[in-house]
């Protein structure tokens, strides 16, 4: 895998594109947060891990994040119909993929916290708060409302869960993977951004380009530990500049697309550049939570519509995530 640089355009002073090129690496220790719960076998997060069923059916596919990812993900789920129910084969069968399941949406509601990565204080803060957020998601605790802490609301299990922030794809992934591992927990936790970077078919010759306006820096953390990522990360382009009259599709010939900006449609570039392959975080997430649910056989096979329901996630002054009951349940 590569990272380059280009002085074709001035992306890198728009983007803050660092001017050394980043060593790949594999390891790196986990925060302190992960070992104290592996070792305290009394803690909550671990009995939840401890307790989790890789073969039960029972629990909702869970997305955590923020709200426009979290609902366009959600969205994605519902109406997926890529796959036949019956032998998986990738053909539309007229029956959506998630029939009979519920679709639990759980929105980060301050934003703020994903955002803080440009210090080592606040790196570690968002990995630790990547693995409390996986923790509230899967567990059942939650709340009707905020202030009312005796008021319990009904949320299932999550059997399932997409953390659809790319910020914690590349800060708190590891340290999460890490503790999963633990408890021998696999085909559970899925990150839009490392199944959109697995969908790359290629070799380093492979010009890669992100539509996002995030900040390079968080892309190039997450591609610093994806020794086998297949191509070559040409650049971070916001949407505006992919879709200018004078694309930078065009002007830095990239062959492939990974769309990380939410509020554009994948349609809307497969039309303007037919012969670049655009790579969608909804089709990668459909694609990855059906086949782990056919491999775990964990589908309900309730014959009915995939159902929804939504919480608010909230930090405490514990710094712990807070689910209650959000108004679009």
């Amino acid at each position: 895998m590569k990272i380059r640089r280009s002085s074709i355009i001035l992306l890198a002073a728009l983007l803050g594109l660092g001017s050394c090129q980043p060593k790949v690496e594999s390891e790196r220790p986990v925060i302190q947060y992960v070992s104290d719960l592996i070792q305290d076998r009394s803690s909550a997060g671990h009995q939840l891990l401890d307790s989790f069923k890789q073969k039960d059916p029972g629990g909702n596919i869970v997305v955590c994040g923020p709200q426009e990812e979290v609902s366009s993900l959600a969205f994605s789920l519902f109406l997926s119909d890529n796959f036949d129910n019956v032998d998986a084969r990738p053909v539309r069968d007229s029956l959506l993929d998630f029939s009979g399941e519920v679709i639990s949406r759980v929105v980060i509601k301050d934003e703020s916290r994903l955002k803080t990565f440009n210090t080592e204080e606040g790196a570690e803060r968002l990995r630790e708060l990547t693995v409390k957020a996986a923790l509230a998601s899967l567990d059942t605790l939650s709340y009707r409302t905020l202030s009312d802490m005796s008021s319990y609301s009904h949320k299932a299990k999550g059997k399932v869960l997409v953390l659809s922030s790319s910020a914690m794809a590349a800060y708190g992934k590891y340290d999460l993977d890490s503790l999963l591992r633990v408890f021998n927990i696999q085909d559970v936790v899925f990150f839009p951004l490392e199944l959109m970077a697995e969908k790359v078919a290629g070799d380093e010759d492979t010009r890669v380009g992100i539509v996002s306006s995030k900040p390079a820096k968080l892309y190039e953390e997450f591609f610093k530990y994806q020794p086998d990522f297949e191509g070559s990360l040409i650049g971070v382009y916001p949407k505006e500049i992919v879709l200018d009259s004078v694309s930078v599709v065009d002007t830095m010939a990239l062959d492939v697309l990974l769309l990380d900006d939410y509020s554009i449609k994948a349609d809307t570039l497969r039309t303007r550049f037919p012969k670049i392959q655009i790579v969608d975080p909804g089709e990668v997430v459909n694609e990855a939570c059906f086949k782990a649910m056919r491999r775990r056989n964990i589908f309900t096979h309730r014959v009915a519509y995939p159902k929804w329901e939504g919480f608010s996630a909230i930090l405490n002054e514990d710094s712990e995530f807070i689910l209650t009951d959000s108004d679009d349940r």
